[in-house]
């Protein structure tokens, strides 16, 4: 869950749900409007519904993704703090690696995100704005 506050004092409630596989794949379904635009690892399989904000057919939609797949679930081994900060460590990896983000040492200079990275964002931001959906990148 996330919390996300706005200016006139409500909150937002939304849901990113992460399965494991029994082949190392990772199936993630969240309703988050905030854009990412960055990569994803090869074997994270991410669907976002920014306008969908039922719960319940929030976890339906994650449900039948795993069930088209025919994946084997497998159980969370560590913690779940343990698991996000290894989750953040592999997207900060993958995403330097492929010039969303700079290196660590550029970073205090040139900040965080690369003009080829503010551009995605730039479109994630157009796209679910305008159309509700989060780009797909290939």
């Amino acid at each position: 869950m996330t919390f996300i506050p706005h200016a006139s004092g409500a909150i937002t409630v939304c849901y990113a749900l992460t399965s494991l596989t029994s082949d190392g794949a990772r199936y993630i379904t969240d309703n988050l409007y905030v854009p990412f635009a960055g990569f994803y690892p090869e074997h994270w399989f991410v669907e976002r519904a920014p306008w969908r904000r039922s719960l319940s057919r929030l976890l339906a939609r994650h449900r039948a993704r795993i069930a088209r797949s025919g994946a084997t679930l497998e159980p969370f081994t560590e913690d779940p703090l343990t698991d996000i900060n290894s989750s953040q460590q592999e997207l900060d990896r993958v995403n330097t690696a492929l010039g969303f983000l700079h290196t660590p040492p550029e970073r205090e200079d040139r900040g965080k995100i690369t003009h080829e990275g503010r551009y995605r964002v730039w479109k994630e931001i157009w796209m679910l704005n305008y159309l509700g959906r989060a780009m797909r990148y290939e």
